[in-house]
């Protein structure tokens, strides 16, 4: 039909599967436990372009926040909001790998089933091409591991405590902070959008409208809390949140009073 000349094809997943190499079968949804491990980390990304006949593996590290942007760069496509992740076609085309390229990994421990009391839990990582950081948050403190990747592939030993692991842990949380502020940015322009919409139809007395467009703000706010870390409880970021919030109260009172 044609197709495959102006079509991009991309395979990839979600996650691997643990199957005993650590002593546990499957990933984050399939108990409460989940570890961050190679074998859940690592998945294929295989692109193919039209036009691009050359079929040679890259062996830099990347991400899969790097999809979106790599489609979006396929199609001269420029994203109206922030994000995350970078193009990947000048390492395809160039096929040259950088040095020093980084993968940031989090999950929760029993992701869609998890339990009220553990959304908190996460475990965040970060990888190198020659070692990984791993953080463990969960409600009774916090746990540490560094693995050796180059000397210990199948990460059985545990070095922290042993070596210096400042330089990993800066860059770990230098991440999380950048999450925050993506994640205050992103949800106070949702927000914002969401209250100008509710005025409009408070202007035009379509109060049930206006009122669902309300509870969506509130219940991002639920969404936003259930992260670890979150912004909203940030004594900075989370202080022009606040302020939406009260807003949205104030808003969703009045078309209460109207609706009622």
């Amino acid at each position: 039909s044609g197709l495959a000349e102006n079509t991009v094809v991309l395979l990839t997943a979600d996650h691997g599967e643990e199957l005993l190499e650590h002593g546990f079968v499957g990933h984050a949804s399939t108990s409460e436990g989940a570890t961050v491990f190679d074998e859940v980390v690592r998945i294929p990304l295989l692109i193919k372009i039209p036009g691009n006949p050359v079929s040679v593996p890259v062996e830099q590290l990347v991400q899969q926040i790097d999809i979106m942007p790599t489609l979006f760069d396929l199609i001269d496509l420029k994203p109206q909001y922030p994000r995350q992740g970078q193009s990947l076609l000048p390492l395809i085309f160039s096929r040259e790998s950088a040095t020093g390229s980084l993968a940031f990994i989090e999950t929760s421990y029993c992701g869609w089933q998890c339990p009220k009391d553990r959304m908190k839990e996460r475990i965040h990582a970060v990888r190198s091409e020659t070692w990984k950081f791993v953080e463990e948050r969960k409600s009774e403190g916090t746990a540490y591991a560094f693995y050796d990747l180059a000397q210990d592939k199948g990460e059985t030993t545990n070095l922290y405590g042993k070596i210096n692991t400042a330089e990993p842990m800066k860059i770990l949380s230098a991440q999380q902070a950048e999450n925050l502020r993506l994640a205050q940015s992103l949800a106070l322009t949702s927000a914002n959008k969401r209250l100008a919409s509710a005025r409009v139809y408070w202007d035009e007395k379509q109060y049930r409208n206006g009122q669902s467009e309300i509870e969506q703000v509130l219940h991002l706010d639920e969404i936003y809390r259930i992260e670890n870390p979150s912004f909203t409880e940030d004594p900075v970021l989370g202080a022009s949140w606040k302020i939406v919030l009260q807003q949205a109260r104030e808003l969703l009172d009045l078309f209460k009073s109207q609706d009622g």
